[in-house]
């Protein structure tokens, strides 16, 4: 993920990009020289992206408030991404982020007129990456539709229909 944070900045430093004038205007920097991590924003932002989606409640705007999950009976709190950075910058990662692996060239067209391009150089590098973790990982894992099943109490195991397969 090297170098995103960067390519965010120089999308938004073009006067066609659609988040010009408040990355301009705020002074925002989405790549933190300051910071071990330069790129810590971005995987904030897919950690927010991830967790809207799997986390019961009305989307990202949720974690950008301090209170309780619901249905958590009071003991668990959202976490609050507002402390380390606000919505805008929420908003000029995700506009930017399908656009950081292609070519400049397709940048700043109309968002219907974005051709699949623009995502081959992220699938291929996904990929890649996916290639590299699982040749690297050799062993073998055994799950429970490969354990032979035993019965207990009775011969069938109180089950009618009592397949032996090998």
């Amino acid at each position: 993920m090297t170098g995103v944070a960067k390519r965010i900045d120089e999308y938004h430093a073009d006067v066609q990009s659609p988040f010009y004038s408040t990355v301009k205007d705020r002074r925002i920097r989405i790549h933190d020289v300051n910071n071990d991590d330069p790129d810590w924003k971005i995987k904030q932002v897919i950690l927010l992206i991830v967790m809207s989606c799997t986390v019961p409640g009305t989307g990202v705007e949720q974690f950008f408030k301090s209170r309780y999950l619901p249905g958590s009976n009071e003991s668990v709190l959202y976490p609050d991404f507002g402390q380390f950075f606000d919505r805008n910058e929420f908003k000029v990662v995700v506009n930017a982020l399908p656009f950081v692996w292609c070519d400049k060239a397709l940048w700043y067209r109309e968002r219907r007129d974005v051709p699949w391009d623009v995502f081959v150089p992220f699938i291929d590098k996904w990929n890649q990456k996916q290639q590299e973790l699982f040749t690297m990982f050799w062993q073998t894992i055994m799950d429970e539709s490969m354990i032979e099943w035993v019965p207990k109490g009775s011969k069938l195991g109180s089950l009618p229909n009592y397949v032996y397969e090998p």
